[in-house]
């Protein structure tokens, strides 16, 4: 099965409303996360992407009082293996959660499963702009807002 191949094969998950149900116990909200292949369309044309609980993966959402840790347990069901990027939660000092593939963060192979803790920091804010914020939500995008409207 052909893959869409975006930066290695990376997920971008991102923070905002939870549409999937999660656990919390003792302030702490876990997520059971799976990447597995999903149907998509991209301007019309059929193809296969990655996606988180057989769901687009724009679509995974961590929601979160403030206090509360996440802890995600990921689970690669892909024949490759993948990485995970978490756009919205700071990771100061934790590269091998948030770094770059092959270098500081390592890939999760194939029928692999890896947690991950998170504490959120209250103060971040992933993108100044409003307009390059909308853009993250909708999948991998350029951060130089220059490229979009030419």
């Amino acid at each position: 099965m052909a893959f869409l191949r975006l930066a290695s094969a990376t997920i971008v998950a991102i923070t905002g409303i939870a549409l999937q149900a999660a656990s919390v116990t003792a302030g702490v909200v876990s997520y059971d996360w799976r990447v597995t292949p999903v149907a998509t369309a991209f301007n019309g044309v059929p193809t296969t992407s990655l996606g988180i609980n057989d769901r687009p993966a724009h679509e995974a959402a961590i929601d979160v009082q403030l206090g509360q840790d996440v802890e995600v347990s990921v689970t690669n069901e892909l024949d490759e293996p993948t990485y995970l990027h978490w756009h919205g939660l700071r990771q100061l000092g934790a590269q091998e959660m948030d770094g770059v593939p092959k270098i500081t963060q390592c890939n999760i192979d194939p029928n692999r499963t890896v947690g991950c803790l998170h504490l959120p920091d209250p103060q971040y804010i992933d993108s100044v702009s409003e307009f390059v914020s909308r853009l993250d939500l909708e999948g991998d995008v350029s951060n130089n807002v220059h490229v979009w409207g030419k």
